[in-house]
Parts: C-alpha cells; structure tokens; sequence
C-alpha cells in the first residue's frame, strides 16, 4: 500500500471516528458479563481469571457475597458450558427474582418457579442454588467472583456464623479454601482462617463495595 492510499484512506474516517471508538468500547464494557473475573474450580483445583494454577488450597479475603440461582438448558457439563436461560441475585434475605435482563424469565420469582423445586432434575433441582462470593487474594485490592455450589452453602453459612463476635466483618480474615475430600466433585470449603490486615482489609472493602451492585444489576 502506497503513502498516497495511505492518506486518502485517512481523510476518508468520519470526524467523529474517536467518539464512535469511545462509545463502541464504553457499550461493549457495559455489557461484559459480571463475574468474568471468576476463580475457576473445575477438576478441584483453583486456577485465577489469568489462568495462574494455584492447586487445592487457596488464600482468599471474603468481601462480599450474593445469593444467587441459575438454570441451564440442561444438566450443567463443566467440559460444555451452556448459557443460562434464567438467573436470579439477590442480597441475603431477599427475595429472588429473574434478572430483568432474561427475555423468557421462568417465573415471577424463584420460590414459586417449578424448576426450583427438589425433583425438578432427577432428584434434585432443576435451579443450581449457590453463592456468589467476591473475594481478594491477600495484599490485593483487586476482586474475584467464586461461586459455591448447593452443597457448599450450609459449610459456608457455619463458617461465617462462626466470624460473627469474633471479627467486625470477614474481610478482616484470610480464608483458606480446600476441596471437601469426602465428595467426588469440586466443593469448596473453608477450612482454616487467620486475622487480614486491618489497614489492607479496609482497602479491599472500599476498592469493591460496588460489586455486589454490579452482580445484582447484571
């Protein structure tokens, strides 16, 4: 390509071409899906959003956490990862409800969706119920979603209870998550904790109190 085509091709761009990049690139980040920083457990091994294998135990700094349902078309395949038809987030103690982004919501709200019901998919539910946690690792203000299945809600619940009276908030604790032995599929647990930093707990609070509004608005 010449100099000569160079500068007609130049000359050619819209005056505007810079505002059309900027708010082609400010739509495409609106519409990123939340949680796209997450820690995946596939295999139990937890491996970062940049592909960093850590193995089965990991360092984590518990900021925040939703509770959330999510129905696949299907039997969820971690080698094939389908789309959910329908989702729900919620704050602890609310109701759930499909996000408003769903063209085809399952039903009004979760409690009287058919596909939350035991029974629904085999013997269990058709709705995968689970926790969505924002997490740091130590010595990082930069947050991660980890998601906790059904199984892991009510080892999860236990282990917060048991920081209440003890801390202001889990964020002022390093969690250290494992694989439950005693199961075949990955699920994570907290198995021992140690105090954070206060100075660097209060950090990750601020740097990621919008996080949940993300996950709650997506």
């Amino acid at each position: 390509m010449t100099d000569t085509n160079i500068a007609l091709q130049k000359d050619n761009l819209p005056a505007d071409i810079e505002a059309q990049m900027e708010a082609a690139f400010t739509e495409l980040a609106e519409n990123m899906p939340v949680g796209s920083e997450r820690i995946s457990t596939k295999g139990s091994q937890f491996k970062l959003p940049d592909g960093t294998v850590i193995g089965n135990s990991i360092d984590l700094v518990i900021v925040d956490w939703l509770d959330a349902n999510t129905l696949f078309p299907e039997a969820y395949d971690p080698n094939n990862p389908a789309e959910p038809i329908c989702y729900a987030n919620a704050k602890m103690g609310e109701k759930l409800i499909p996000s408003e982004k769903i063209e085809n919501p399952q039903c009004d709200n979760c409690d009287e969706c058919p596909n939350n019901e035991f029974g629904s998919r085999g013997q269990g539910k058709a709705c995968k119920n689970e926790y969505k946690v924002v997490v740091c690792l130590p010595n990082s203000t930069d947050s991660m979603i980890i998601h906790l299945p059904p199984t892991a809600r009510k080892d999860f619940e236990k282990t917060i209870k048991s920081y209440s009276g003890k801390f202001k908030h889990p964020v002022y604790v390093i969690s250290t998550f494992e694989f439950d032995p005693k199961v075949s599929y990955p699920k994570p647990v907290i198995t021992t904790a140690r105090p954070n930093d206060p100075d660097m707990a209060k950090q990750q609070f601020a740097n990621n109190s919008d996080v949940k509004s993300n996950i709650l608005n997506s």
